[in-house]
Order: structure tokens, then C-alpha cells, then sequence
């Protein structure tokens, strides 16, 4: 009777959050595209994304990173016997907040590199980035692990759960973000806009951009400047 009481209430609450799941999913799809990509000032000083080298689309596809990991890592975990209870409602979230940093943490050092070709860019980066995206995944995914030897059913399941969404989000970086990313580069060098991709634009910081491209270090993002100084 007390299982089923705090499942009941908890999946009340859990239904009841709902729209501000929804509402805070937007926020972090607004915040990814104005630091992904590269915005211009409006009226002084207020900050407008370009339409070219803006990334309104690799916003949406880091989310949709994060949405695959969940997924395939529910499957598993149920395929593995784990059982599903109103806490790991929450999994989505905990996975939103974790992969999001995978996916800055690629952008911010393509956009380091702006001499030679894609393939070549790419690929130094991918130096950099894909140990530190590994090993910060690896870290998750053995905690979590550790955890799903604990007496208690509950915390058991919910480290099972976690185990395997946070092992294929270090999958799907490694494979469709990446993947996403070139698409992305790709768009930008044909000058097609970031909300659609399908439309030529114009871009407003273009001189900048090209300016950057013979310059030892480019310029960066707010955000971007806060992270290659940590």
C-alpha cells in the first residue's frame, strides 16, 4: 500500500511538471543558440543571432542527442530487468543538464580551429574534445554503475537507468552530434540560415568572421570565452 500511495503521488507531481519541463527545454534551446553560435548587436548592445553563423539547428539536434540517449538507455535498462518508478521521471532532466556540457564543450572547440579544411579542423578538435567528452562520460557512467549494487530496489533501478542512458549519450555525442556539427559547418559555408537551413541568408558579421580566420586566436561567445578560460 506504500509503494503504490508514493507512486501514485509522486506521479501526480511528476504530471503536474509537465509544462515546466516543457518551458525549461525551450529555455535551454535559447540559451544553446545564442552561445553555440555567433550573434550580432541590435540597437547598441543587445545581442541578435545571426542568421548564418548563428546555431538555432545544433541547438535543437543537442537536444535530440539527449532525447536518443534517453530512449535507447530506457530500453535497455528495462530489457535488463530494471524497473521503471516515478523517480526516474526525473532522468530526462539529469540527462539534459550532463550531455548539453558534451555538446558546448565540441562546438566551442571546433570553433577554435578556422584554418585548413573542415576535415582537418574536425579533426583537431576531435583531439582535444573527444578524450575530455570521454572521460567525463566514463566518470558518470562507472559512479552510476558503482550504484546499482545498493540493497535499496529504488536507488538500484535508478543507477541501472542512468548507467545505460549516460553510456549512449556518450554514443549519440560521438556519432549524431558529431555528425550534426559537420552538417552544421556545412550550412554555414553555404551561407543558408540556422533556423531552417534551407533558405540563403545573409550574414552580418561575415567581414568579422573572415578577419577571424587569419587571426591566431577567434573571437568567441560569452560563454565560450568563460570555458577556454576554465
Amino acid at each position: 500500500w506504500s509503494k503504490a500511495g508514493l507512486d501514485s503521488e509522486s506521479s501526480r507531481s511528476v504530471s503536474k511538471d509537465i509544462t515546466l519541463f516543457v518551458v525549461a527545454l525551450n529555455i535551454v534551446v535559447l540559451f544553446l543558440g545564442f552561445n553555440l553560435g555567433r550573434n550580432r548587436s541590435i540597437l547598441g548592445r543587445l545581442p541578435f543571432p545571426d542568421l548564418v553563423r548563428g546555431r538555432y539547428l545544433l541547438a535543437n539536434m543537442s537536444i535530440c542527442t539527449v532525447g536518443l540517449a534517453v530512449i535507447a538507455g530506457f530500453g535497455i535498462a528495462s530489457a535488463c530487468g530494471a524497473t521503471f518508478h516515478s523517480v526516474i521521471a526525473t532522468m530526462p532532466l539529469i540527462a539534459l543538464g550532463v550531455q548539453v556540457d558534451d555538446c558546448i564543450i565540441t562546438v566551442n572547440t571546433l570553433s577554435r580551429y578556422r584554418r585548413g579544411s573542415l576535415e582537418e579542423r574536425f579533426a583537431t578538435s576531435l583531439r582535444e574534445s573527444g578524450p575530455c567528452i570521454t572521460a567525463t562520460s566514463f566518470t558518470s557512467v562507472t559512479a552510476f554503475a558503482i550504484g546499482i549494487s545498493a540493497a535499496l530496489p529504488g536507488v538500484s533501478f535508478f543507477c541501472m537507468f542512468a548507467t545505460a542512458v549516460f553510456f549512449f549519450g556518450w554514443i549519440f555525442q560521438l556519432t549524431f552530434f558529431y555528425a550534426c556539427t559537420v552538417l552544421d559547418e556545412r550550412r554555414i559555408a553555404r551561407s543558408s540560415d540556422c533556423l531552417t537551413g534551407l533558405c540563403k541568408a545573409s550574414s552580418a558579421i561575415a567581414d568579422d568572421a573572415d578577419a577571424d580566420a587569419d587571426a591566431e586566436i577567434p573571437k568567441l561567445s560569452g560563454l565560450q570565452r568563460m570555458l577556454s578560460a576554465y
